[in-house]
């Protein structure tokens, strides 16, 4: 122990008296452990931080997979049916999310409120923090209470942490409600990125789950296996209820089967692939950072030769000239934790807010006991990584050459050269492959941002509205709304529809559909179409093309002819040789009344980017009634700006209406490509990262390859050579560098890339443009790396460099 406080000590001496060696380690090392750090933190958030659950591998998730569509929700009917006949779960929850708001001074706050059976708690195995929670074992007035449990953050935020609030009453969206409990702090519920406020029991929500039909698929499932119960048991199980139940798909009439995964491995199929991924982009940059110190202490041992000759002429082991060269490193890397930490904390600011901009920072991502050990296990590992070559080199010198200070060393110094340059190329074949990812990715997200949606991307402000009221009192309050609505200075036009494209919260419902007898005689089941509840200003509002026929006007509003809008999709499907416009579809049964297909309106996508377009209809709402709809307000000013105004409109109609945040049609689009703009953002960044690491290593091998050769480019100059023709020959070294690094580069980037298929849009893994520009990048940025020494060695006086040695 003695000995090695005495090599540490040693070696912190030479770092101080090798300033700007030591400045240059310090910030490469810092930077690479500091950025590991920080994507560290996101795995760590991701996948490692404990679960709230109580034994969460034994709570499972249960969907109802098909098709298209492997996350397919219940009804209330499949849910009870699934409960009592799945004997492999102890228990089984069921949960929606909705919209609420609470009352306060000066302003009211909007609400992601989860409505949840009374035995979600349980299944979970989650108890309050302060207070209760409701349960399947509460009384019958317990159960007929309005009670609610609130959120830690909306109890800390809203209520300043007040362990009075519980049993008291407030007014969430003018109902008044009880407050039975606080959920722990660490809870988020069944989500993690946009956990709820509010949990509701079914029974005290003002539209209880007993109304619903069995095709009104509304619920998320969470079990709790049985004691001696796994999860191939309950798949089995699940697989044999479902038959029995004949659950289908309604919109392909194909049957369902069960998915059934537990609570970890949900997270590990979320998060694992990002965070794999993350993790080995930000490996490559740290493999690029150890190289280049690497290659830096490789061409300071050329100066220490004769310092480690004479320490083996006295009898020093190559074992312990390793120690000793190592020690200096661990300091090196030591002092690189502290810039390095600062780094990650700055960084760790940024993606708390780009990545996970979660309610309460403390449950996100950030600097904790795990993330801090893998920082310090990783500056340990880099101080080896980094130094172990350099060390093997410098601990065997040539004693009688070095001793006797003669001047030709080729042996060594080439064996020095090619050393760096392994690392180099290495270095610039990992930028390489960095910066194609994060070219492919790019070109990825810009194609997003470019696709065809179906509709002009417009100023548009979005308010999911939920009113209180029966038909007639729901159909006056949005009649009058939107005379409001349309009164107020910078709007445009104002229009209702059951849902929008990209809404967060409701994905659409669906209608079977028959055509006449005549067409399609001894037709029975029909098609299961997703259909879109619209008033005439709708298309008008979003810009979408009517290509055939008319659109709504007021009058179907008032008249009794049922009239109906198609795209073309199920025009096509329908009527592959017809006009669709003036032709006839029942729905709802195929003795329900006719409507006529008055116009065909282009494909828009409602969902995602990607996913393919299916066939959907679209109603007028004057015909049909949904008590749920989406206000689209288009404006000539900024959307947010309208917020207010509108949300004040809104309230001034009805205190008691579930509102969720309002959102504009812009960010809807943009939620939808977020996590492709994240990808392109951290890989671009890290690439950008990797580049310069490279580009600083060909610069320092070109400069330490001019200073070697002092001696040889001033006999050069003398006998005549020209400046242009030292440029060319120490340039020539830095392209050949470039080229051999590009072709080693390139053939791991065909390769490696593969895996970004998945996360591509519009671009192949192999896209020539992509690559062919990446490689003009890096070899422009190789040049001007090798370009600054060479000036320098143009400008070598001949008399001087004569007698450098």
């Amino acid at each position: 122990m003695r000995t090695l406080w005495q090599d540490i000590r040693y070696g912190f001496r030479i770092l101080v008296r090798n300033p700007g060696l030591t400045v240059v380690v310090v910030l490469v090392l810092g930077i690479g452990i500091g950025v590991s750090t920080a994507i560290f933190s996101i795995v760590e958030w991701l996948l490692l931080r404990p679960s709230p659950f109580a034994e969460a591998n034994r709570v499972v998730r249960i969907y109802a997979s098909s098709r298209g569509n492997p996350y397919g929700s219940f009804s209330y009917p499949v849910y009870l049916a699934l409960k009592d006949q799945m004997s492999c779960l102890s228990d089984l929850a069921a949960f929606q999310y909705r919209g609420a708001s609470i009352e306060g001074e000066p302003w009211m706050k909007d609400l992601h409120a989860s409505v949840v059976s009374r035995n979600y708690f349980s299944v979970l195995g989650v108890k309050a923090s302060l207070g209760r929670v409701f349960s399947e074992n509460d009384d019958e007035e317990m159960r007929n209470e309005p009670g609610v449990v609130l959120s830690y953050n909306l109890w800390r935020h809203w209520f300043g942490a007040d362990p009075g609030i519980v049993g008291k009453s407030i007014l969430i969206s003018n109902r008044n409600v009880t407050v039975l409990g606080i959920t722990p702090r660490a809870f988020t519920g069944a989500r993690r990125f946009i956990p709820p406020d509010i949990w509701y029991p079914v029974e005290t929500w003002k539209l209880p789950w007993e109304r619903q039909s069995r095709e009104d698929r509304t619920l998320s499932l969470l079990g709790r296996l049985g004691a001696n119960s796994s999860v191939q048991q309950a798949q089995r199980e699940a697989e044999v209820v479902f038959r029995r139940l004949e659950l289908d798909d309604p919109s392909t009439r194909t049957e369902q089967i069960p998915r059934i995964v537990s609570e970890t491995d949900k997270r590990y199929q979320e998060s694992g692939p990002a965070a794999v991924f993350l993790m080995s982009i930000t490996g490559v940059v740290l493999i690029i950072a150890c190289a280049n110190v690497s290659g830096l202490l490789l061409a300071k041992a050329e100066v220490r030769r004769k310092e480690m000759a004479i320490r083996q002429a006295v009898g020093g082991t190559r074992a312990r000239l390793i120690r000793q060269l190592l020690s200096e490193n661990l300091v090196l890397s030591l002092v690189s934790i502290g810039f390095g930490l600062l780094i990650a904390i700055c960084l760790m600011q940024v993606l708390r807010v780009v990545i996970a901009p979660v309610p309460d920072p403390a449950l996100g991502i950030g600097l904790n006991t795990r993330v801090a050990i893998f920082s310090i296990a990783l500056s340990l590992a880099t101080a080896v990584v980094s130094g172990l070559f350099p060390a093997l080199y410098t601990s065997r010198p040539d004693l009688v050459p070095i001793l006797k200070t003669e001047v030709a060393q080729t042996s060594r110094s080439c064996r020095g050269l090619f050393g760096l340059n392994s690392l180099v190329v290495g270095q610039l074949a990992l930028a390489l492959l960095l910066i194609t990812g994060a070219g492919l990715l790019f070109r990825s997200y810009l194609n997003c941002c470019s696709a065809e949606l179906g509709f002009e991307r417009r100023d548009v402000l979005l308010a999911e509205l939920s009113p209180p009221a029966d038909e007639a009192g729901g159909r006056t309050f949005y009649r009058e709304l939107l005379a409001r609505l349309r009164e107020l200075p910078r709007v445009k036009i104002v229009s209702l529809a059951m849902y929008a494209p990209f809404s967060m919260t409701r994905s659409g419902a669906t209608r079977q559909v028959f055509l006449p007898e005549e067409e399609t005689p001894g037709d029975s089941q029909g098609w299961a179409i997703k259909c879109n509840i619209v008033d005439p200003y709708y298309f008008q509002t979003l810009g979408i093309r009517i290509l055939r026929g008319r659109g709504f006007t007021e009058q179907d509003e008032r008249s009794g002819h049922k009239v109906v809008l198609v795209n073309e999709i199920m025009a096509h499907r329908f009527w592959p040789d017809k006009d669709p416009t003036g032709q006839y579809i029942r729905i709802g049964n195929p003795g329900a009344e006719t409507y006529q297909v008055v116009g065909v309106v282009g494909n828009v996508r409602y969902n995602d980017i990607d996913s393919p377009l299916d066939p959907r209809m679209y109603v007028p709402f004057g015909q049909e009634y949904s008590y749920e709809m989406v206000l689209l307000v288009e404006t000539d000013v900024k959307p947010r700006a309208l917020e207010e105004p509108v949300r004040k409109q809104i309230r001034d109609l009805s205190r008691s209406i579930d509102l969720y945040p309002m959102t504009t049609l812009a960010e809807s689009i943009r939620a939808a490509t977020y996590d492709r703009e994240v990808s392109a953002g951290l890989v671009g960044l890290l690439s950008l990262l990797g580049l310069i690491l490279a580009s600083a290593g060909l610069y320092g091998v070109v400069a330490f390859a001019v200073s070697r050769r002092t001696y040889e480019l001033g006999i050069r100059i003398a006998l005549g050579a020209q400046r242009n023709d030292v440029l060319k020959l120490v340039i020539k070294r830095g392209l050949t560098l470039i080229v051999i690094g590009l072709a080693i580069g390139m053939g791991g980037a065909l390769v490696l890339t593969r895996v970004l298929s998945s996360l591509l849009y519009g671009v192949t893994p192999t896209d020539p443009a992509t690559f062919v520009a990446v490689s003009l990048l890096l070899t422009a940025v190789g040049l001007i790396a090798s370009y600054i020494p060479a000036r320098r060695a143009t400008k070598v006086d001949p008399m001087i460099a004569l007698r450098y040695e």
